[in-house]
């Protein structure tokens, strides 16, 4: 379920409308799937789905595929990191990291206010 503001489509409902009550996502049955675990950054969404795979959707700035134009309105599959399985996602105002059944930790998005090193 979702709600609430929607302004770049962190909400994956499909607009940028916002919703007051909460809906189902059903945007994700495309894909088969359910979401786990899901953190939401300022104006963008990452979820974890039961097969390990990564969703997005919201702002196109903190997207991972670089082929994306324009605002991501509806879930994705992200296919980074490359062949590994995915154990735990972070997310924070604008970026987002990602722990892989390894231990490696992986990090995007916008680091503007502190050097990452991991």
């Amino acid at each position: 379920m979702v709600w609430g503001r929607n302004h770049k489509g962190q909400l994956g409902i499909g607009s940028r409308e916002q919703c007051s009550q909460p809906e189902e996502l059903t945007k994700l049955h495309y894909f088969d799937t359910r979401l786990i675990e899901v953190e939401c950054g300022l104006s963008f969404t990452l979820g974890l789905t039961k097969e390990k795979k990564l969703m997005y959707f919201g702002n196109e700035k903190y997207c991972l595929n670089r082929e994306v134009v324009g605002d991501v309105l509806e879930p994705i599959e992200l296919e980074e990191p490359k062949q590994r399985t995915i154990e735990q996602i972070s997310v924070c105002y604008n970026k987002m990291l990602v722990k892989t059944t390894k231990g490696e930790v992986f990090q995007y998005g916008e680091f503007l206010t502190a050097k990452s090193k991991i």
